[in-house]
């Protein structure tokens, strides 16, 4: 069990890009002989060499949007799109910003997007207020990546 690590297979967003805050290998496209099931929870083995990257691929169930505005808001994007992910859960929705682990639900598809937008600038005006020092790694990292994608007008 020391060689592998929980995967819900239910949330794609697990699938894209390099996720070195839940695991110490890159991420790579998942075949079936990598992934097996005990009582239920799926995992995936450890033993994918470094240099293994993910090609995005489209996932059933996932629906990629941008994020091209924050208006009526007094905020805009240094360089839009920002992309994101909608999935359905059950009877809601949730609309995900992977780069900045963010994520929202909804009722609906547009409910969940919109509640996602604002999430992501609370965000912004709280960790832009707090000293840098203050902040825990993760959340600066956040700090660093909404400064790169949001100004305020």
């Amino acid at each position: 069990m020391s060689n592998a690590w929980p995967v819900n297979m239910s949330d794609p967003t697990w699938l894209y890009g390099n996720r070195s805050d839940l695991c110490d290998v890159e991420a790579k496209p998942v075949t079936s002989s990598s992934v097996f099931t005990i009582d239920g929870t799926s995992f995936i083995s450890r033993g994918l060499p470094k240099w293994a990257r993910l090609t995005p691929q489209p996932i059933e169930g996932v629906t990629p949007f941008d994020i091209t505005t924050f208006e009526p808001e007094p905020y805009r994007l240094r360089h839009p799109p920002m992309k994101a992910y909608v999935t359905r859960k059950g009877s809601e929705y949730i609309a995900s910003q992977l780069e900045l682990n963010i994520h929202a639900s909804g009722d609906n598809e547009f409910e969940a997007q919109e509640n996602l937008r604002s999430i992501i600038l609370d965000t912004f005006e709280i960790l832009i207020e707090e000293p840098e020092e203050n902040l825990a790694p993760k959340a600066l990292r956040q700090l660093l990546v909404l400064r790169e994608h949001i100004e305020h007008t």
